[in-house]
């Protein structure tokens, strides 16, 4: 018996250090670019790709990015008025753009 709780307990930590490694979760991604000042254009990049073990993100242009051109954008201004955001395919991203024209907050959706 003590044997085959060993052998359970070995097979279990082993498990919790490999599977990590051998599976690896894609996911998409914004990243805004922006000074946050009105009058100044702000960037969204769209992605997809995974997060290495080291928490650094990797982009793929597989099919799954080619879907990003499916998705709709929206920015909500700071009036709450909707606004569609048009993305432009731009090597490994796709990529929209506005520009804040009131202080206030402004919320880009999918």
């Amino acid at each position: 018996m003590y044997k085959i709780k060993t052998a359970l307990s070995l097979l279990f930590c082993l498990s919790a250090f490999l599977f990590p490694h051998l599976t690896k979760a894609s996911a998409y991604w914004m990243e805004i670019h922006g000074t946050g000042k009105i009058k100044y254009q702000v960037k969204i990049e769209v992605c997809y790709g995974f997060i290495d073990d080291l928490s650094e993100r990797h982009r793929s242009t597989g099919p799954e990015f080619q879907r990003i051109k499916d998705f709709n954008f929206f920015l909500y201004n700071a009036k709450g008025e909707k606004l569609k955001i048009e993305l432009q395919l731009m090597g490994d991203h796709w990529v929209g753009t506005f520009i804040p024209n009131q202080e206030g907050t402004y919320r880009i959706l999918e």
